[in-house]
């Protein structure tokens, strides 16, 4: 039965197997559009979704997984200690901004969301999900350059009146 569920009267027709569990969190992890991770306290990469494979361009899970270290994932590897110290002195990370690097080089914008947790022998590990802001990142400027490029020709504009 899952935790929680024992004694409470909503859940008394509702029994969830271990198994049950197991392949909804599979099917949770597995199935999100996002990448998906597990990591060490220290930073190796223990689980990872097909998105995380794609989105960083790697042939399988098992290469993915194969990093010495998540900070080899960041642009600058400096950024992924960063990254790991804020999460390891906060605990949590909400939409954490990173310039992360693709398997051939490429360079890209993501937003990390991760959890440090404590296991039962004492060791940490921390999850989280990855998304791709390259294309927000791009809005985001494309916007900025048409607001800076109005205020140059209400600037004219109002120069122009003035000199009339």
């Amino acid at each position: 039965m899952a935790h929680g569920t024992e004694k409470n009267p909503l859940y008394s027709d509702f029994q969830v197997s271990d198994f049950h569990v197991g392949m909804m969190y599979k099917r949770f992890f597995d199935g999100a559009g996002d990448m998906r991770f597990i990591s060490s306290g220290r930073g190796k990469l223990l689980d990872v979704n097909q998105a995380g494979v794609e989105l960083f361009g790697y042939c399988s899970k098992e290469e993915l997984l194969g990093l010495d270290n998540v900070c080899l994932l960041f642009s600058d590897p400096d950024d992924g200690r960063l990254f790991q110290e804020r999460l390891g002195a906060d605990g949590f990370l909400k939409e954490y901004e990173a310039e992360l690097k693709k398997k051939d080089g490429t360079v890209f914008s993501g937003s990390i969301t991760a959890t440090l947790w404590f296991e039962e022998d004492g060791s940490m590990s921390w999850e989280g999900a990855l998304r791709d802001i390259s294309g927000l990142k791009e809005l985001q400027e494309a916007y900025l350059e048409a607001e800076r490029h109005n205020r140059e020709l209400s600037e004219s504009e109002r120069h122009i009146r003035d000199l009339n």
